[in-house]
């Protein structure tokens, strides 16, 4: 007997096996797969703050809360939504998380959007 439980397991009497689901896997995800992401998060926590300090403009505000966005992916472990957002930031992000130091946001945000220096 096969019984369906919540967190795609299957349960039979012999074993407990996980489902994968079924998509295409990116060259994006298999290159963020290494990733420490809790220094990932540390590293956009502090991103965000110093954008917040020198936002002046609308656009500016939204490149911040791209980061914001991505910052949560990366606490809850979902790289790849992660990235979605750091593409999202844009070149001002890209500009200030080098000039702070951030090696990996700026690597990140480098992979996902294809700016560079």
């Amino acid at each position: 007997m096969v019984k369906l439980r919540r967190g795609l397991r299957i349960r039979t009497a012999k074993c407990s096996l996980p489902l994968r689901r079924l998509r295409p896997f990116t060259q994006k995800e298999a290159e963020t797969q290494n990733i420490d992401l809790l220094q990932l998060a540390t590293e956009l926590e502090t991103l965000r703050n110093e954008m917040k300090k020198q936002a002046v403009d609308a656009e500016q505000d939204i490149a911040v809360s791209d980061i914001a966005k991505a910052e949560q992916a990366a606490k809850s472990g979902d790289s790849s939504k992660g990235l979605e957002h750091l593409k999202s930031a844009g070149r001002w992000a890209f500009d200030v998380a080098t000039k702070i130091g951030t090696s990996l946001a700026v690597e990140m945000i480098e992979k996902s959007s294809g700016l560079k220096p």
